[in-house]
């Protein structure tokens, strides 16, 4: 056409869902999704910024809220320039995208923390059509958040920590605070690995004992927790002639720990590091003694009786 003249020009642009799943494929859930944030880098080198369905869908558009790197451009003195200058100002529910290479990345963001959980590159090109539209493109995003992580919590010397109170502290989504299952298991929902850290496993009591113990960096594939604070106790009581004691009482003070010797004489706990006073009753007959318990290891305390 001819200088002066106007005339029209079309493109063929394409509607772009992008999916955001777990590691497996799955969907996460909306509180998660609320959380992030992704940034899409188009074939010219232009970024935008979109939110996340609490579905987990993605529609990739432009316009002046979604531009990100407009600063970038001298042609373009504010933001509102976009619209005239730019981009076709594509409304928020509509997804415009001309073919070519893409890359998207994923944020979790909370509290000013903005961490990286995933980037993607995926390709637009021309395609069947239907109806005289053309197929919306849709494609999956694998995010580093696990859809769930079972933590076994255990003594050094292999006993579950039943019931023992845990924070696991998962990065931006959160802290969780739960209880130890059966055989010391405890499972948490949607646990990010971004830039690999893992979690942060804190075993604060057990059995009514304090503890305070960290691990850091608790994964999919290094997800037991040894308690080396835990010690064991064998308290044997004997009489005058050395020959163990069966049925004497056993109670080591200032914890909920008692019990009654076996036909050896002996009896047997774990419990955090730490010194204790054992009190110990047989036919009418008491008797106490310090205790010096070491994490990881064993502590024998022979208490003889008259």
């Amino acid at each position: 056409y001819n200088p002066g003249e106007s005339t029209t020009i079309k493109t063929r642009v394409f509607g772009v869902q992008l999916r955001v799943r777990d590691m497996k494929g799955g969907v996460l859930s909306p509180e998660t999704y609320k959380k992030m944030e992704v940034e899409i880098t188009w074939p010219d080198g232009v970024k935008t910024i979109h939110t996340v369905s609490k579905k987990g869908v993605v529609r990739i558009n432009m316009n002046c809220t979604t531009w990100m790197n407009w600063k970038e451009y001298p042609e373009v003195k504010k933001a509102k320039d976009c619209e005239s200058r730019r981009n076709p100002a594509s409304p928020y529910a509509v997804s415009q995208v001309p073919e070519g290479e893409y890359i998207a990345r994923v944020f979790l963001v909370y509290d000013g923390v903005r961490e990286r959980i995933a980037e993607e590159r995926f390709r637009v090109e021309g395609g069947k059509t239907e109806g005289g539209a053309t197929v919306t493109v849709e494609p999956i995003v694998l995010t580093t958040i696990a859809p769930e992580l079972t933590i076994v919590v255990q003594t050094p010397f292999g006993t579950p920590m039943v019931g023992a109170t845990i924070t696991v502290e998962r990065v931006i989504l959160g802290d969780v605070n739960t209880v130890v299952g059966a055989e010391g298991k405890v499972t948490i929902k949607e646990v990010p690995f971004a830039a690999e850290k893992g979690v942060k496993v804190t075993v604060h009591e057990w059995r009514g004992m304090k503890v305070e113990f960290t691990k850091d960096k608790v994964t999919l594939d290094n997800n037991i927790v040894v308690v080396d604070k835990i010690g064991k106790l064998i308290v044997k009581v004997v009489g005058q002639r050395g020959q163990g004691l069966a049925g004497a009482e056993v109670v080591i003070e200032g914890t909920p720990i008692k019990g009654t010797t076996a036909a050896d004489g002996t009896f047997a706990d774990e419990l955090p590091a730490g010194s204790y006073t054992v009190k110990v009753s047989y036919g009418g007959k008491e008797k106490t003694a310090t205790a010096s318990v070491t994490g990881g290891q064993v502590t024998e305390v022979v208490v003889e009786l008259p």
